[in-house]
């Protein structure tokens, strides 16, 4: 969303990875809605290229407020690798 001034829009994107969160304190310009959730979808893409490697269980979070601190959107992924049981 562009302001009357022809701006864009900041939103801010908070991570959590298996229950840690960390707000984001700074944000980042999208021109609207659809920029923001297009960029809270690449990094749960890019937190997992990360993540997964490191164990069998993940759950990674972006939720995404407004100016305001209205949550807008929310991109969730919860990643559990199970192997059978060896006896």
């Amino acid at each position: 969303m562009f302001d009357v001034r022809g701006t864009m829009t900041i939103f801010y994107f908070d991570v959590e990875e298996n229950g840690n969160l960390a707000r984001d304190r700074h944000g980042i310009d999208c021109a609207d809605f659809d920029h923001a959730k297009k960029e809270a979808i690449q990094a749960i893409v890019d937190m997992t290229r990360d993540a997964l490697p490191d164990g069998d269980h993940h759950e990674l979070r972006v939720t995404v407020r407004d100016g305001s601190g209205a949550v807008v959107v929310g991109v969730t992924l919860n990643f559990d690798a199970r192997g059978a049981d060896r006896q």
